[in-house]
């Protein structure tokens, strides 16, 4: 998909911008209930006590489930593309909580990144950089990657 989304930055001449969610599975509600024993160096009144878990903490099994679900709901599944009521667009994808956002219109790009900051907490990274280990140069119709990390190895 990132493949995909590069090519058409480039056919389109638009520039990428990223974004992080901050907690991103924090974001979505449990549907089924979970219960935690008590933690080590939580103070407890009591010697037996649990704990009811309400959202989705890193490390559970249905955590990346149900963030899953939280954005099916939110309709940011896949790669999309927003219209807005002045003909400007944005094609954005999102890989768990990256967010990468392609546009010409950067005040378009700024309203998306505030609703989302609005909605999850989302922490405006701006122009791409690095994506997933893969450094990224854009330069007007052109982008360079590398993975110096995975060159050095070897």
């Amino acid at each position: 998909m990132f493949r995909l989304f590069i090519t058409v930055y480039i056919l389109l001449q638009l520039t990428i911008y990223q974004g992080d969610i901050n907690t991103a599975f924090l974001n979505a509600l449990l549907e089924i209930k979970q219960y935690l024993d008590e933690l080590e160096g939580y103070p407890c009144e009591e010697d037996s006590m649990t704990c009811m878990v309400n959202k989705a903490l890193y490390g559970l099994k249905r955590s990346g489930r149900e963030w899953n679900s939280e954005v099916n709901a939110a309709q940011l599944n896949c790669v999309c593309i927003f219209y807005d009521h002045d003909g400007e667009f944005a094609i954005v994808l999102l890989y768990v909580e990256d967010i990468l956002c392609a546009t010409k219109n950067e005040q378009f790009k700024q309203k998306m990144f505030s609703d989302l900051d609005k909605e999850y907490g989302l922490k405006d990274q701006g122009p791409l950089s690095t994506y997933l280990g893969v450094e990224v140069e854009q330069d007007g119709d052109s982008m360079t990657t590398s993975r110096p990390d995975t060159v050095g190895k070897y």
